[in-house]
This record gives C-alpha cells, structure tokens and sequence, in this order.
C-alpha cells in the first residue's frame, strides 16, 4: 500500500519500505552528506600525499 500522507505511513512495517518514497526522502540528505565528506576526506589525502611528495623531492630524500 503507497501512502500519500505522512500520518499512514508504515515505516519499517511495510513490505516495501527500502523502495518507499517517505524511507527515500529521509535517508538520501544522509546519504549525500556522508559522501560529500568521504570526496572531502579522499580529496585531502590525495592533497597531502601530493605535497608531501614534493616537499621528499625538494629536500632530496
């Protein structure tokens, strides 16, 4: 049963609840916040390794 309104809304108790739209809407800020901080953290490793590198290259180790 798909549930226009928030006040019928099954949660966990609903067959479909990993497709549901409500489940969706809930879950997906999450899910981009943790990936934009995983880019952030990927980004900046590459960045120190990066410098790093250079700083090895310049003092000659």
């Amino acid at each position: 049963m798909l549930s226009t309104d928030k006040a019928n809304w099954l949660e966990r108790n609903c067959h479909y609840f990993r497709d549901c739209p409500f489940y969706l809407a809930r879950v997906l800020p999450f899910l981009l916040f943790a990936i934009g901080l995983l880019r952030l953290a990927l980004e900046g490793n590459a960045a120190r390794t990066v410098q790093r590198r250079a700083f090895q290259q310049a003092a000659g180790v």
